[in-house]
Formats: structure tokens, sequence, C-alpha cells
């Protein structure tokens, strides 16, 4: 027999005709269509096969970002470009680029929620990482942190290093700013996948200058260094006009807004609240999350304990490698040289113990484990840690804006400026002294600032520093003797007088000289140096104290600050706002005492 097959031209692709021709008796042709089951078949196939040659390998283009290295983005290299950066001929394509519209804000700006006093404009969840939800499902803490423009490139580090979910609370004033924000998220999303996968942005502006512009979507070139944050947001920032960051230092950042707005922007049990610039350990998101599962204290904080790191070195990998840096002046805890009652009460000493080989817990330091190294058992009125609690904790009194009185009530004891009246003329002399922390008395000789282009002043000046138990350190000041200087004059700003007396020197020809005191800024070489420089949680670490909150400091995790703090110079609105914010603090201890009826470290002994 013979067999002769073909297909019609006039049939579908799907329909194959057979026909077979047969000598034993006749001829037969019989077509033979596919049946469904057939189709479907064919069908998934085909879609095997599409997405088998999605998933294949490919040559990546120039036009897709590469992601920098965990340990290339640091605070000292964050201007430089990544040398050494491996790079391969073929990528896997798992990353897609993303259309212009995913990276634009998502709001309304006429539509926001106002703060209590209808001062701030708040928009919750405007621009949400991809896996922001899923890995608030999977991890028990989230990092809350805040930031306005200029200071967002400390974000990347910060994401490099948690790979949990995070929550930024964003803040800009003014349509130029907003461009800005919007410009440079654009940025960070498209070259750092820690950030478009994890973070969920929030934003704040404030009522005297908010935005007229909605935000818009926004593409940049194709090209992109993504090696160099920093760089770029200054780039970004170039744009903003002078008159714009003028404002910007008139008026006061909502510090107390900000960790509000980004705490609750979290969906997690627990927050870790932290700023932009405080960078976390390797591995702290997988360590911490094991340790908070079988955690069962409701009314407790888990203190982590910050370092300052010299910009020279890389990011400790370990706590061993930590303490290494610190036996050569490498680091130190924070703030210790700015004011040290900043993070005393976390005992610093008693928590680098465990890196010997002999204590009881040296394995957890090798493994990572995290433990409870020890409870804070001298808290102070002063304190300001850094910690991990519940999203149950008091929120932060929003009262309190600007520098001063926000996380803390006042960070250390201002020095006095001196300013001397007679014939007319203004004599402003300023002292300089150095913190102790231990009790002395110090005689400084006056660095003195005339308005005149050329004066003379004189003047000695005696400070006693002593340590009080319950509130820190106190400074008792008074005129000493006089000494003759000449001086040239610098710019003053306009301060407010604390306290005015008269006094008449012995042996004075000038008459009657009245001496007027103000509580502000340090002067070092001519500059003002301001006391108002630690980092504290205060007024929020205090009311949880009253309300029965524990604290308790783990190991071996740790955080890490950028560079070895000293007094830098600080402008003198700094000290205005923390004048106000001082009077604020008045009434808010009383309401703290009012609303627990309970007053540990004895702040209302000496109220009105």
């Amino acid at each position: 027999a013979r067999f002769v097959y073909y297909r019609g031209p006039h049939l579908s692709r799907m329909t194959l005709f057979s026909c077979c021709i047969r000598w034993s008796g006749g001829l037969g042709c019989r077509p033979w269509n596919l049946s469904l089951t057939s189709v479907i078949i064919l069908a998934l196939s085909n879609m095997l096969l599409t997405f088998l040659l999605l998933q294949s390998e490919t040559c990546a283009p120039e036009a897709i970002p590469r992601e920098v290295e965990m340990n290339a983005v640091t605070e000292w290299n964050l201007g430089t470009l990544v040398k050494h950066e491996q790079q391969s001929e073929c990528i896997t394509q798992d990353y897609q680029p993303a259309s212009p519209d995913a990276n634009s804000l998502k709001l309304d700006i006429k539509l926001g929620r106002w703060d209590s006093r209808r001062i701030f404009r708040m928009y919750d969840s405007v621009l949400v990482g991809s896996r922001f939800t899923e890995l608030s499902q999977t991890y028990r803490v989230c990092l809350a942190t805040q930031s306005s423009v200029e200071k967002l490139h400390s974000l990347v580090q910060v994401a490099l290093h948690w790979t949990g979910p995070m929550s930024v609370a964003l803040y800009a004033a003014g349509d130029e700013e907003f461009e800005v924000l919007q410009r440079y998220l654009v940025y960070l999303r498209r070259c750092y996948e820690s950030i478009r996968e994890r973070v969920i942005f929030s934003l704040a502006v404030p009522k005297m200058r908010t935005p007229k512009k909605q935000p818009r979507v926004i593409e940049l070139p194709d090209h992109v260094d993504c090696a160099k944050p920093e760089a770029t947001l200054n780039e970004f920032m170039n744009r903003v006009p002078s008159e714009q960051t003028n404002w910007r230092i008139r008026n006061v950042y909502p510090q107390n807004h900000m960790r509000n707005l980004a705490r609750k922007n979290c969906q997690t049990d627990y927050v870790f609240l932290t700023d932009v610039d405080i960078v976390p350990s390797f591995n702290l998101t997988v360590v911490l999350d094991e340790f908070l599962r079988n955690d069962n204290c409701d009314k407790c904080a888990y203190v982590i304990p910050t370092y300052e790191l010299d910009t020279r070195v890389r990011f400790p990998p370990n706590k061993t490698e930590l303490i290494r840096l610190a036996t050569k002046g490498l680091a130190r805890p924070f703030h210790q040289k700015v004011f040290i009652h900043n993070q005393f009460a976390t005992n610093f000493t008693r928590w680098l113990q465990d890196v010997s080989p002999n204590h009881v817990h040296h394995e957890n330091v090798k493994t990572g484990k995290v433990y409870i190294s020890h409870d804070v058992t001298n808290f102070e009125f002063l304190y300001e840690p850094f910690y991990v609690a519940k999203d149950i904790v008091p929120p932060h009194d929003e009262r309190f804006m600007g520098y001063g009185y926000t996380r803390n009530t006042q960070h250390c004891i201002p020095l006095n400026i001196i300013i001397t009246i007679f014939a007319y003329t203004i004599y402003i002399a300023i002292p300089f002294k150095r913190l102790q922390n231990h009790d002395g008395d110090y005689v400084n000789k006056a660095k003195p600032l005339v308005r005149n282009d050329f004066a003379d002043a004189r003047v000695y000046y005696v400070a006693r520093q002593r340590n009080l138990r319950e509130r820190g350190l106190a400074v008792e000041t008074g005129l000493a003797q006089w000494d003759w200087k000449r001086i040239s004059p610098p710019h003053i700003s306009t301060l407010n007088v604390v306290e005015r007396r008269s006094i008449e020197p012995r042996g004075s020809v000038f008459g009657m000289r009245y001496i007027s005191i103000f509580n502000i800024n340090f002067i070092s070489d001519g500059k003002f140096v301001s006391c108002n420089t630690s980092r504290s949680f205060f007024l929020q670490v205090y009311e949880m104290y009253v309300t029965g909150y524990q604290f308790k400091v783990l190991s071996p995790v740790f955080t890490g600050h950028w560079g070895l703090q000293t007094r830098k110079t600080r402008p003198a609105w700094r000290e205005r706002q923390n004048s106000a914010n001082r009077k604020q603090f008045e009434t808010f201890k009383k309401e703290v005492f009012a609303r627990y009826m309970r007053d540990p470290l004895k702040m209302m002994k000496n109220a009105n």
C-alpha cells in the first residue's frame, strides 16, 4: 500500500487533512480536526515557551542602571565612583524598567490632612515600594525615619543595610523644593532596588509655603551616575533659589510631626525610630526580627547603642570590629564629646564586656544572635536613646518644633553672653568654656565682639559648673575682674535678654553699667558653637519612663553615625527655637504629671 499525505492550501493552521490511498479496495480521504484538548495543550506550550524566553539571560542595555554594592556607598565616598564594581557581560533580566508615572507621587496637593494646629499638611503613603506590603507581613519591625530634601542622600546606605520595610517622612516647602524632591526620588528609585522595593514615603508641607503645583511625571536622562547620590542631590539643589534657602533658615523644621508621620505609616507591630543619618548594623533586620518574635513585653523599649564612626574607616561588619575601632580612637559612643548625658544611661562600659572570650554571652557576639545585655538602671533626665518598641508608645508632642525640647529638653548648659553698656556703646563679650563631666571652677578670658568699628572691652568671666543628680548640669556665673581688649566688629544677631542687672565695678570711672545675660551658643576662636547638637528623644522617652516602660540594652547589634562629633558651628536661630520650646516644656511636664500622677524624677519639685 502506498500512503500519500497532503495539506490543503485553503485550510487553517489548526486543521490537518490527511488522505490515505489504499489499494486494497478503494480510495479513502478523511479530514482530521484537532480536538479542543489539543488546542489547549498547544496554547499552554506556547505560553511556557514565552515565559522561558523572558527568563533567559540577555545582555543588559546601557540604559538599565546597575545596583551599587553594599559597602560602596558610605559617608566618606558618596561622591566618588565605585572603581572596582564588578561588571558582567550579561545579567539576569529580573529588573524591568518602570514606567515614568510609577515614580510619581500619588497625592492631591490640596487634599492633605492637617495637624492639630493647622500649621502643616500631611500626606500618607505618597509613594509605596513594590515589596513594602509583603515585607511588612514578613517582618515584625519597621524602620521609621524622616528627612528634609537636602539630607535625603543619607537614605541610600540606610536602605542598603536595612532589609525590612522602611517608612520615610519627607519635608518640602515651596514649589522649588517640591520639584527637587520629586526629581531626586525618581533618581533613588531608579538606581537603588532597596529603595524601590522596601520604602514607603510620606510627605509634610508647611501651610505658609505649600507647593501650588501638583505632582508631575519626571523623566531623567538615560545615563545617571548611581555611584554619586550626594553629588547628584547637590546638583539638583542648585536649582533652589537663595530666597527659599533663607526662608528655611528662618523657619522651624517640624521634627516631631515628621517622626509621628513616619512611625504611623509603618504597618508592623514594632517600630525602630531613627534619624536619616543613623545607619543600622549589617543583618540587623533579620536578627532583630528573630528576637522580637519571642518578645512578650508590651512596655519594653529595646535600646540599640549608637556609635560615631571616623569617616576614614569602613562600616564595621560586627561588634568585635566596632570595639577594635573604638580602641584605636576611630569610633566612640554617640555624642560622647558633645554631651555625655545624651547616651550615658546606656552604660557602654557594661555593653563592651561580652566581647571578652570568657564572657557568658560571648558566643552570641560570635554568631550575631540578639540578646538583652542589661537593663537601664540609671535613667537620667537627659537620656535620649534610639530604641525599638511596640507601636503603642506615646507620640511625640507636636508643640515642640525646630531645635531644642523636641527629643531632649536641653542638650547642654549654654554659656552666657555678657553685654556691658556704658557711654551709650554696646560691647558684647562671649567667653569660651569646655564642658566637663565633673565639678570645677573655670576662669576664662572673654572673646569680645562689638557692633562698632573698634572699641575697648574689658572683662574676665567666671563659670562654675556642677553636677546635679536629678537634673544634669548647672552653671553658676559671675563677673570676676576687668581686662582691656581691642576688638573688631563681626555681625551680631538679635538676642533675647533673660536677665539684666546693674553693677558698679570697683574703681570704675564710667558710672553705672548694665549686664545683660543671654543663654545662647558657645564661641570658640571667633565662631559661634552651639551646644544644641545631640539627638535625643527625651520628651517622649521621659513620658515613657513615667508610664512604666523598661529600657533594655541589646547586644551585639548597634547603629553608626558617620563623623566623630565635635562642637560645630551653628547659627543663632537654633537657640531662639530652643528658648521657645523651653517655655513649652514647663506646660508639658505639668501635663505629664496630671495625666499619670507620677513624678519619678521630681520634675514638679520646683514647679510653680
